[in-house]
């Protein structure tokens, strides 16, 4: 028998965790083995419980974000989903550069949060797609793509597509940089998706700054 998810809640709450844990009932794979509405709360539940996931709020007493960095002193650490009200792009830095594996807004339906959950199990990042625009617009990463798991299979020409991408260019505004028809344009993208593992630009854009993925949206090149 498959090792069920052991999930910790962590929000100041009560119906907030309530919520959640009802939501999260609906999956077999899961199991909520602590709820806790403080930092020192999480600390001790991830110490006595060994959670596979953290769920966490951001704007708790002694904000989740001091959580993940003292998390960082642990010897086994969870991978942490921020869970908040809040759509604002400077917390999403800040959480992922501190160790989050996802940052969702407590607006998500049931379904999604579950899948959010077993996606970040197997390793990978998400970003809300509410939140996906405004974080790539921002100035902070659209002028410095880091180059993500997958890229060293890319050709000079696919990685110089990649860059425009992770700056929110279009194929139109690509085409004109590099000197290629739009055509031309969309020929790279195809294998240069298929490489990086993604499905649309969204994702192309945050993977190729090393740390998020949307793969639950699908666009078009």
């Amino acid at each position: 028998m498959k090792k069920r998810t052991k999930i910790v809640i962590v929000d100041d709450h009560e119906l907030m965790r309530r919520g959640l844990r009802e939501t999260l009932s609906e999956c077999a794979e899961f199991q909520v083995v602590g709820e806790g509405g403080s930092v020192a709360e999480a600390l001790q539940l991830v110490k006595d419980q060994a959670p596979d996931i953290l769920l966490l709020d951001v704007n708790m007493p002694g904000n989740g974000i001091t959580i993940l960095k003292m998390l960082q002193n642990f010897e086994i650490i969870p991978k942490a989903i921020m869970f908040t009200i809040y759509e604002n792009v400077a917390n999403v830095r800040e959480c992922m550069s501190n160790g989050a594996s996802a940052y969702v807004l407590k607006g998500v339906g049931s379904d999604e949060l579950i899948e959010v959950i077993k996606m970040v199990e197997k390793g990978k990042k998400y970003v809300c797609p509410e939140l996906a625009a405004k974080f790539l617009s921002d100035p902070i990463h659209s002028k410095t793509p880091t180059l993500a798991l997958g890229a060293d299979t890319l050709t000079a020409r696919e990685l110089e597509i990649l860059d425009l991408i992770a700056r929110g260019e279009s194929n139109f505004a690509i085409s004109e940089s590099l000197k290629l028809s739009v055509a031309t344009v969309k020929h790279y993208i195809t294998p240069l998706f298929r490489k990086l593992g993604v499905r649309n630009r969204t994702e192309a854009a945050l993977k190729s700054l090393g740390f998020a993925e949307q793969p639950t949206r699908v666009d078009q090149n």
